[in-house]
């Protein structure tokens, strides 16, 4: 509902928790361009997290992966992918994982072309609502 969605946007997407985010030595922001505009970005983290990492081979976490609405099709989202492919080999990752909300099938369907598959699921509580995300890895 809207009430989750405004609380979601303003616990991850604050000003000041993004202005962390980009000090974090352990967080890397890739920006995609089109025409001179940004449309894009990738959101990719170091950071270990015990639950998703288990059993993973020295992951790296793609955490975010978005484009304007008027950039889709224009193959912004492979094009990051393709960065953050080569940013976590630049960086001797053997894996890449990610969670994504187990209803979003065009999403699913995008990490699938790439090699991703769903190997556990978790909760993300996304305001108050708990919404279950499927756990995908992709080996590098």
């Amino acid at each position: 509902n809207k009430e989750d969605m405004a609380m979601h946007l303003k616990e991850y997407y604050a000003i000041e928790k993004l202005i962390n985010e980009l000090r974090d030595e352990l967080v890397v922001f890739l920006l995609a361009y089109y025409d001179h505009e940004l449309v894009g970005y990738v959101k990719i983290s170091e950071h270990p997290c015990a639950t998703e990492e288990a059993g993973l081979d020295t992951p790296i976490e793609l955490q975010r992966i978005y484009s304007l609405q008027k950039a889709i099709g224009k193959g912004i989202g492979s094009a990051l992918m393709q960065a953050t492919v080569n940013y976590a080999r630049s960086k001797n990752k053997k894996t890449i994982w990610l969670g994504v909300w187990q209803t979003n099938e065009i999403a699913i369907a995008f990490y699938k072309k790439w090699g991703f598959e769903i190997y556990s699921d978790h909760v993300f509580v996304l305001g108050t609502d708990p919404q279950m995300d499927w756990l995908m890895k992709k080996a590098l």
